[in-house]
This record gives structure tokens, C-alpha cells and sequence, in this order.
């Protein structure tokens, strides 16, 4: 293990330089699909309050 040290080493440090970028990237994300859901939810509630339902067009 003494042999390969440095490079395990490396190894784990490359890895946790990465990760913090990578989880900051997938909380944006996480962020930007939940906005774009509240906007859609938003658009389907004002949708069925000005569209007459089914049963209600004669």
C-alpha cells in the first residue's frame, strides 16, 4: 500500500474536489425541475378554473 500512497491519495482528493461541483449541480437541477413543475401545476389550476368541465358543456 506504501508503494501506490501518492496515488490513492490523488485519487480520493480528485474525488472529493469533483463531487462538491457535481452535487452543487444536481441541487440547481433538482431546483429548476421543481420551479418548472410549480409553473406547470400553476398553468393546469388556472386552466380548470376558466375551462368548463366535461358534464358542464351542453
Amino acid at each position: 500500500m506504501t508503494d501506490y500512497r501518492a496515488e490513492i491519495s490523488a485519487e480520493f482528493e480528485s474525488y472529493f474536489a469533483q463531487v462538491g461541483p457535481y452535487s452543487a449541480c444536481l441541487d440547481a437541477e433538482r431546483s429548476r425541475s421543481l420551479d418548472e413543475a410549480r409553473l406547470a401545476a400553476k398553468s393546469y389550476a388556472a386552466f380548470l378554473d376558466t375551462t368548463p368541465a366535461p358534464e358542464q358543456i351542453q
